[in-house]
């Protein structure tokens, strides 16, 4: 599918009556889906994919990339007689259920994404993973600097920082540019060449706390957890509350509780004068 909606983006191209090998490969029930397995099934060829995932934009192409491209094509029309046979075999209606659902990937149409800053969310589910609140927070930063980074180079998102790259970086939280550096096997161009950038997005996020985030209206208990933070970093009136209570209600609670006709509302209150001037005010 990706090849489709690259196709329709780049190129304009719109692809009707295809056969997919992939959904062939599904219905006769086969090992593996993939083309190199089918050329060594039905050609007895061993695929090189070395340049799968090479700059095909150079110009021009090198010899090798030329040939590479040419093999990968030369067996096809062979590799669809043979899947259409076999499928044949099995009646006619294990052909059409490959025709059919291969139409319905003819059918997806490219959408030009929209930046929000909500946008992480939708690669964010596809992990599958709790993040604490520092690493949610770093995921949320290193998105919104990857589609800024790929505008302004004009490159796709996946060539400045794949997703898998990015959730890594999220998850580690990598204390400096070398742990940057190692999450990414291989370092993309754009991420060695802004990871000082980077570092400090990283640095950031991990002295985050969202009790203390106005953006943030509401803070998910179970996702929070003291002392995941450097504690160093916070203040004396920070450090007291807990995700249950916000600053405005841990207040509100203490000022109900030690008000009396005769006393002062923070005569008992053993914390910070922080705090004692924010209650009297």
């Amino acid at each position: 599918i990706n090849d489709i909606m690259w196709l329709q983006r780049d190129l304009g191209l719109y692809l009707v009556n295809m056969f997919d090998t992939y959904h062939a490969s599904k219905q006769l029930g086969l090992p593996r889906c993939s083309l190199s397995y089918l050329l060594h099934r039905y050609c007895d060829v061993t695929a090189d994919k070395q340049y799968q995932l090479a700059d095909w934009r150079i110009r021009p192409l090198p010899d090798v990339m030329i040939k590479y491209a040419r093999e990968d094509t030369h067996y096809l029309l062979y590799v669809y007689d043979c899947l259409r046979y076999e499928l044949l075999t099995q009646g006619m209606h294990t052909l059409e259920s490959v025709y059919r659902n291969s139409n319905l990937d003819c059918q997806q149409t490219f959408r030009k994404p929209v930046f929000t800053q909500e946008s992480y969310m939708d690669v964010y589910k596809k992990i599958r993973i709790a993040l604490k609140p520092q690493q949610k927070e770093c995921l949320k930063s290193i998105y919104k600097w990857r589609d800024q980074t790929a505008r302004n180079e004009d490159e796709s998102t996946a060539f400045v920082l794949p997703n898998h790259m990015m959730f890594k970086i999220a998850e580690l939280l990598p204390t400096d540019q070398e742990g940057i550096l190692g999450c990414c096997n291989p370092p993309p161009p754009l991420v060695r060449l802004h990871v000082q950038e980077l570092h400090l997005i990283v640095e950031k996020a991990r002295h985050y706390n969202p009790l203390l985030d106005p953006a943030n209206t509401s803070v998910n208990e179970e996702e929070y957890t003291p002392g995941f933070l450097d504690m160093t970093h916070q203040s004396s009136v920070e450090s007291i509350f807990t995700p249950k209570q916000t600053p405005a209600r841990r207040i509100k609670e203490r000022k109900e509780y030690f008000t009396s006709p005769n006393q002062d509302p923070t005569s008992n209150l053993k914390t910070s004068p922080q705090l004692r001037k924010i209650v009297h005010q």
